[in-house]
């Protein structure tokens, strides 16, 4: 079956298309928020960066959402170096169809998480206990039960370094 690769195709081509700068929160039912243990910045020690992204209905509706597809691929993950004009994009999961179709009811004001995480392997790449990345977190899917993929929102992330001085 080439259900998959339509999937992959169509997941693709919405970011591609919208890779170019947006407001944070592009889907104004949604407020889209990121944090590492509480904290605005994450402290890379050699170890995977684990953090949760927040997804907050701030219409006056509930609105169907697709909770399980959304956390079974994960968020979208573009690293921007804060030293150098440098980016590059985090291999997401790989998203099922099958989930297209399962649906929570988000209430109005309710909020549901997103876990993510970057591995310690790619961070070390960026530079180890000097690392000093901006985090640019993006959520997508579609609302609809069809591939057409609309942003939900994206938030970003700083993530050091254990050597960094904070200075931004």
């Amino acid at each position: 079956m080439h259900h998959p690769l339509i999937l992959q195709a169509a997941i693709l081509l919405s970011i591609s298309a919208s890779t170019e700068v947006q407001p944070v929160n592009a889907n104004p039912s949604f407020e889209v928020s990121a944090t590492c243990a509480g904290r605005s910045r994450c402290i890379f020690d050699h170890g995977n960066v684990d953090f949760i992204v927040i997804v907050r209905n701030v219409s006056d509706a509930a609105i169907k959402f697709p909770l399980e597809f959304i956390q079974h691929g994960g968020p979208y993950i573009v690293l921007h170096d804060n030293r150098r004009e440098y980016s590059e994009s985090v291999p997401s999961g790989m998203r099922d169809e099958k989930l297209l179709n399962t649906f929570i009811l988000l209430q109005a004001g309710q909020s549901v998480s997103v876990p993510g995480s970057i591995s310690a392997a790619r961070l070390e790449e960026w530079g180890g206990s000097s690392v000093d990345l901006t985090a640019q977190i993006k959520i997508s899917a579609p609302l609809d039960g069809t591939l057409k993929f609309c942003v939900i929102g994206e938030t970003a992330l700083r993530i050091t370094g254990k050597d960094v001085k904070d200075s931004l």
